[in-house]
């Protein structure tokens, strides 16, 4: 009759008490596997927008213009508006002259009456509202000289800015101011007769 084997040893046969270094590395396999499937469902969740992200997208700050889109050029900006009324007196007893100078897109427009029109828009804009909207500085020092007895007032509104100024030939300032604007306002000068002093006249 055979003699059973002590318990000790016994070899368990039992899968749960079996440890085995194949074991350990199917589970490792297993977790590996978890992993990279977390990070591919994370790269195609759907973005807070409902949108999927598209391959090779960028972020919309750094984005580069497509293909034939040019950027704008801050040199091509359309010329300004201007829409005055020209009020010029060759002296103190000589009749009013009046003309209307409308300048649409930097040419003058169809109200225009200004027989310099094309010229006369082209220094108004090329001025600017500020020309005629500026005061004069009371510390600022000129020369004493008379210039002519011409006057004017201009109104209206360019670059939509309204304007109201006054001009004048009685010292240095004033008619570096009217000569700015001479086609606008005419030549001017000393001993001009009434009919050489409106800004359709021949300059000097």
């Amino acid at each position: 009759m055979r003699n059973p084997r002590p318990a000790s040893d016994r070899i368990s046969t039992s899968p749960v008490c079996r440890r085995t270094p194949r074991g350990r590395t199917v589970a490792a396999a297993h977790l590996t596997a978890l992993a990279l499937a977390g990070l591919l469902l994370t790269a195609c969740a759907p973005r807070s927008d409902g949108s999927a992200p598209s391959p090779g997208a960028s972020d919309p700050g750094t984005a580069t213009p497509e293909p034939g889109t040019a950027s704008p050029d801050p040199g091509t900006a359309p010329a300004g508006r201007a829409l005055l009324d020209v009020s010029v007196r060759a002296d103190e007893s000589a009749a009013q002259e009046q003309y209307v100078l409308e300048c649409a897109d930097g040419r003058p427009g169809p109200a225009t009456t200004h027989p310099d029109a094309e010229a006369a828009c082209a220094d108004v804009l090329s001025l600017g509202a500020d020309f005629f909207t500026a005061e004069r500085d009371p510390d600022l020092a000129c020369t004493q000289q008379y210039g002519g007895p011409q006057t004017a007032r201009v109104t209206g509104t360019v670059d939509g800015e309204p304007v109201d100024t006054g001009f004048s030939r009685t010292d240095g300032c004033e008619i570096a101011r009217w000569d700015a604007a001479q086609s606008l306002l005419g030549p001017g000068g000393v001993d001009l007769p009434p009919e050489s002093s409106g800004p359709g006249a021949a300059r000097p």
